[in-house]
């Protein structure tokens, strides 16, 4: 009989070899050819199994589609095997090869079911071996791709073990490398950083692993803004793709590099890259890559103002693309898909992709803020995290042996049979002693083992009870309080500027402060009460021992002010604040999930009412929040129904009253609530995504109307930190500034001292990138934040505007306003900057700001902020004849003026 499918698994590795790729059709077509004559249990059946497995894991990283059609043949060739453990285990390293396969070939939605059956019966059928190892590993790989970090940190953990526990080193290079990936996923790139170098470090000699390594430090430079050492990172791994002859991975790093030279405006370098990469693309027969490289196309079109082309370059990149369910991927084309069609008038377009803009990046937040918890419960550090399970597991073994070395003495000291009267007394003794070691050595089992089960229970860091142990505190709890047994209050804590704290200090900083706030908040509660840490900086006091409203009111304040006293971090202090939120069970809730939310829902009532306070639960909270979220989905469709305007607001010069630039101020006039304040969108446009699509318009809207105003008249835009942060803002002003036309000394944009909390290099490469494209910076409310000088010469700041509240007092004639103004003054005309007093209202106003030497003056004296402004700024000529000649008669008419509505803006406020 001719074994037609071996000939056939020979074909195909024979292809594979010449470096064609295999698909999944020719598998379908040897199964096919084998029919019922296929032979059962020969040694060439073997022999092609074992051949198909070995050309699959040498194929895995330069074609992982090749691998794929090759371990589907492998695993159809097994079921002629007879049935044993050897085909057994030969099918699930098939498989295991299949669901890696498809990780790298970006479809882990379809490898995780694979693996879990997969690993399901490699833990009956071979425990602890190198095959269960790697299916844990593979699994935690697509864990992590699918966002379910906490699952794939405990595989990896595990596979961790199992390698090290062989003397793998490679294999573990791999796993920090996948940490790595969680890493940037929680967008702590540093870490990532480190874990990548890490890995290449262990491994220097796999050229697979050093490709994978090079390309995450490459995506991790990117995202910190670092784009020269992104771009050599990128370089050095095409040169290990290309050692490799791996045209996939060679076209995803070249499509990835084109990427990183437009954010640069480097245009004709991206356009060369995308060249490249579609001539390499030919060697593969994967078609994936070619609408990443459609939409790069269409964003430089849309770069340098060819919008009929970038609108059919779009269209080509997501042809047979279902926009509600593309990946985090397609994030940048969604937002340049957006800005073709609405700049084409075609607004449904532009709305479903703002739509799945906003869908995707809701879904990357909710999957960092879930990495970043998840590593923060976790404190994954695989050293030291297996030092600790194997110093307990080891101190059980050792208890264990000296047990059964008691019980043995015990047994062979009573089958000695029958003894003279003097051996009596003799075994007697013995026995008694065995008999106490037995004990002693029980108790030690015991000891052990209670050692492991709270090290499951446990918090690593904080040793308080963990979220899982939470939860059945909360249901005993809950049970206790429903049978009438006691009381039942819940406390949630959520720590204030914690993550600045974070970046500050580092974080063993971090941890260290932690660990002080779990032993503050413990000597705070009663013995009957549980404080638990749910995970990052949030914790729980399960309060049992106080049911009166106003002790549990003393008992929060209590903590809060424990809580709020510095720390000692090694050489340096740090402080942060708390804001609880309180509920009561039954009334707040009847379960866990019910009373948690209300618990919730308080705490973030704390928080807008200004952080560093409890709150109760109220029903109205619930109502609150429901209509929070009604007001986000409103938001989200506020910018295609047109209801978002700017209104201008003129900023003029002190010495000669003449307009000189006028501010951006975004207003909501929302068909059924009216005008929304901007105190009110936009920190719900923060929470929810939607900043960065409102900054995007704002700045396209405001450069198009300033483009008519006179060439001495500037544009002002306010940015919010989230904005500043976003990798994607430089490429948004150039793309604003490219559409209108406006000059890019024109336009200045407002930042506030809170974006320097976190003293973050991304936020100072984002500031330097702006100011290096001809665009200027101003410090907008200097002095009521966390002022540094510092960061005024790092940033290169032209401008500095002074919060009205010093206006306010330097006006009253307190001294230490007058203080702080001169002393902003001098300190600008030091740095040869400009300065703006904001909130002018009246004409005593005016003439004190002028002699305190500000060079600038903004508020409702020159105008409360007009839309049509916008296009037609308009100098007043009582404000450009010299102001010491201003009449009197019209100082009186203006200081008779009514005073403005409090929802006003005055001076500049919010976007």
């Amino acid at each position: 009989m001719v074994d037609v499918r071996g000939i056939l698994v020979f074909t195909a590795l024979a292809v594979a070899a010449m470096g064609v790729p295999v698909t999944s059709a020719d598998a379908q077509r040897a199964d096919a050819a084998t029919g019922q004559t296929a032979l059962r249990g020969d040694m060439p059946s073997r022999n092609n199994v074992r051949s198909a497995i070995s050309a699959a894991r040498a194929n895995i990283a330069a074609r992982p589609e090749a691998s794929l059609a090759l371990a589907e043949l492998a695993e159809a060739e097994t079921r002629h095997w007879s049935a044993g453990k050897e085909r057994q285990l030969a099918r699930l390293e098939a498989q295991w090869l299949r669901g890696e396969a498809l990780i790298r070939l970006n479809r882990a939605a379809e490898a995780r079911p694979l693996l879990d059956q997969a690993l399901a019966e490699v833990e009956v059928a071979a425990p602890d071996s190198q095959l269960h190892a790697r299916l844990l590993a593979s699994r935690g790989g697509a864990g992590n791709a699918g966002g379910h970090t906490a699952s794939a940190l405990r595989d990896l953990h595990r596979a961790f073990d199992l390698f090290g526990a062989d003397g793998d080193s490679e294999s573990q290079a791999y796993i920090l490398r996948d940490l790595g990936l969680i890493y940037s996923r929680a967008q702590d790139y540093d870490r990532a950083l480190d874990y990548f170098r890490q890995a290449r470090t262990l491994s220097p000699g796999n050229p697979n692993l050093v490709a994978a390594s090079l390309n995450g430090r490459a995506r991790a430079y990117a995202a910190l803004a670092q784009y020269d050492e992104a771009k050599t990172a990128y370089r050095d791994a095409l040169a290990a793709a290309r050692r490799l002859d791996s045209p996939l991975l060679e076209v995803r790093l070249l499509t990835e590099l084109a990427s990183v030279q437009y954010r640069t405006g480097e245009l004709s370098a991206a356009q060369a890259t995308i060249d490249r990469a579609w001539t390499r693309g030919r060697a593969t027969t994967e078609q994936d890559w070619q609408p990443f490289l459609w939409g790069l196309r269409a964003q430089i079109a849309m770069a340098r103002g060819h919008a009929e082309e970038a609108e059919r370059l779009i269209l080509r990149a997501f042809a047979d693309k279902k926009i509600a369910e593309t990946t985090a991927n397609w994030m940048p084309y969604h937002e340049a898909a957006y800005l073709i069609f609405e700049r084409r008038g075609d607004f449904q377009s532009a709305y479903r992709h703002l739509a799945a803009y906003n869908r995707l990046q809701r879904q990357t937040m909710e999957a960092a803020s879930s990495a970043g918890a998840a590593l923060l419960t976790a404190r994954f550090d695989a050293a030291n995290r297996k030092e600790r399970i194997d110093r307990l597991e080891s101190e059980q073994l050792r208890s264990g042996r000296r047990l059964e070395a008691a019980e043995a003495r015990f047994q062979a000291m009573t089958a000695t049979g029958l003894l003279g009267a003097g051996g009596v007394l003799v075994i007697l003794a013995a026995l008694t002693g065995a008999f106490l070691a037995v004990r002693r050595s029980h108790r030690e089992v015991s000891a052990a083992n209670d050692l492991l089960k709270r090290s499951a229970e446990r918090d690593a860091l904080t040793d308080l009870p963990n979220r899982q142990q939470y939860q059945d505190m909360m249901g005993r709890a809950l049970a206790a309080a429903q049978a009438g047994r006691g009381t039942l209050a819940l406390f949630l804590i959520d720590l204030d500027r914690f993550k600045e704290v974070n970046d500050t200090h580092g974080h063993a900083g971090g941890d260290r402060l932690l660990c002080g706030v779990a032993r503050r908040i413990t000597s705070m509660v009663s013995h009957r009460d549980d404080a638990c840490r749910l995970g990052g900086d949030e914790f729980a006091v399960i309060v049992r021992s106080v049911a009166d409203r106003g002790e549990l009111a003393a008992l929060a304040q209590s903590v809060i002010d424990e809580i709020g006293r510095s720390y000692q971090l090694e050489d340096s202090r740090a402080t942060v604040g708390a804001t609880i939120g309180i509920a009561i069970a039954p009334e707040d809730g009847g379960d866990i999930d019910a009373l948690t939310r209300s618990a919730d829902l308080a705490m973030y009532a704390a928080k807008e009412a200004g952080r560093g306070r409890f709150r109760f639960y109220e029903p109205a909270m619930r109502s609150a929040a429901d209509d929070r979220r009604r007001l986000e989905a409103d938001l989200g469709e506020a910018l295609t129904r047109g209801e978002l305007t700017l209104h201008y607001q003129p900023i003029v010069g002190a010495a000669t009253g003449a307009v000189t630039c006028y501010e951006a101020l975004v207003r909501w006039r929302h068909p059924k609530r009216g005008l929304v304040p901007p105190a009110t969108f936009i920190p719900i446009a923060e929470d929810a995504g939607l900043i960065h699509m409102i900054g995007d318009w704002v700045l396209r809207t405001g450069c198009c109307a300033a483009a008519a105003w006179p060439a001495d008249v500037k544009l002002a835009v306010n940015l919010s930190t989230l904005q500043v942060e976003n990798e994607g803002l430089a490429t948004s002003v150039m793309s604003a500034l490219s559409a209108s036309g406006l000059a890019a000394d024109r336009l200045e944009l407002e930042v506030t001292e809170s974006v320097f909390l976190r003293d973050n290099r991304r936020t100072t490469a984002m500031l330097a990138r702006l100011r290096a494209m001809g665009v200027s910076l101003a410090l907008d409310d200097f002095g009521t934040g966390y002022s540094s000088l510092g960061y005024l010469h790092r940033a290169e700041f032209s401008k500095i505007k002074i919060d009205k509240s010093f206006v306010r007092a330097a006006v009253a004639g307190w001294d230490q306003g007058v203080a702080i103004i001169e002393a902003i003054v001098a300190l600008a005309k030091g740095l040869g900057m400009e300065t703006v007093a904001e909130g002018i209202e009246t004409e005593e106003d005016r003439l004190r700001m002028i002699e305190l030497g500000c060079t600038h003056l903004q508020g409702y004296l020159f105008g409360r902020g007009d839309e049509r402004m916008g296009g037609r700024p308009v100098r007043d000529a009582r404000l450009a004849a010299p102001l010491r000649r201003f009449p009197e008669i019209a100082r009186s008419a203006l200081l008779r003026r009514p005073a403005p509505p409090e929802d006003a803006p005055s001076g500049g406020e919010g976007l």
